[in-house]
């Protein structure tokens, strides 16, 4: 599906190759682990954006039954190479109509999985498919960078990992602040090369999630700066929110 910004598959072509090695998310990786499997209280899992499935197989793990979708075909093969027993049960489809039946004690999109759709349309149409999948009382949780604002007014350069002496890895970003999508070019620079990877971005303001989630018919649950279960800091830069599908639907 095209937004104007290229379809999934053209925009996470290349991703597969340095996605695990490039994710500024894998420092807490384990706690999110703990925090999702707490959650999922032995009921069934569905993440979205599953991708190489940093998360999903160490959810496995734990005895969780986890199924994982996404758009892209080599993030998954990458995922299955890494899950021999096939213990995260994937599927290829795109995550605003997930080819997947119901019901789930737990909905998960991490590392601004939600981001990657370019268009609000598309990121209600996600939300609502979660929530239709969710049994009564399930939960979504949605793990993402807060919008910087530093992006309105400059075009921005953020030096990366120096993990290696004849390496570097930096990023520069381009913003359009009246549809909220930022343009990220990856540029790692080694003796091997240069490696350009472009990813592309829809920020999401956090009163304009809630209202998503509303519209979707979910509740807000809780909200945290970190998968320790931290209390929100805008200062951190990111958040993780939890919304719960009711229990019972009130009579209007």
């Amino acid at each position: 599906m095209s937004d104007g910004y290229g379809t999934a598959e053209e925009r996470y072509k290349d991703l597969h190759r340095v996605y695990d090695e490039q994710s500024p998310f894998d420092a807490d990786a384990a706690a999110a682990v703990a925090f999702l499997a707490d959650l999922a209280g032995g009921g069934r899992t569905l993440e979205l954006a599953v991708g190489t499935g940093r998360i999903a197989i160490p959810l496995a793990e734990k005895g969780v039954e986890v199924t994982g979708v996404d758009v892209s075909p080599d993030m998954l093969r990458v995922l299955r190479g890494k899950d021999p027993a096939g213990m995260v049960h994937t599927v290829l489809c795109d995550m605003t109509e997930p080819d997947v039946s119901g019901d789930f004690a737990l909905v998960y999109l991490v590392a601004n999985g939600l981001c990657e759709l370019t268009s609000q349309e598309a990121q209600v149409r996600c939300l609502t498919a979660a929530a239709r999948l969710l049994a009564p009382g399930g939960s979504l949780v949605l793990e993402a960078t807060l919008p910087n604002l530093v992006f309105a007014d400059r075009r921005p350069l953020f030096v990366g990992r120096m993990d290696e002496l004849n390496a570097l890895s930096f990023q520069a970003a381009r913003y359009d602040a009246v549809n909220q999508i930022v343009q990220y070019r990856h540029v790692h620079l080694s003796d091997a090369g240069i490696r350009i990877l472009p990813t592309t971005h829809r920020m999401v303001y956090l009163p304009e999630l809630d209202l998503m989630a509303r519209l979707a018919g979910l509740e807000p649950a809780g909200r945290y700066s970190d998968w320790t279960g931290g209390p929100f800091d805008p200062s951190t830069g990111r958040h993780i929110s939890v919304y719960r599908k009711p229990s019972t639907v009130v009579a209007g």
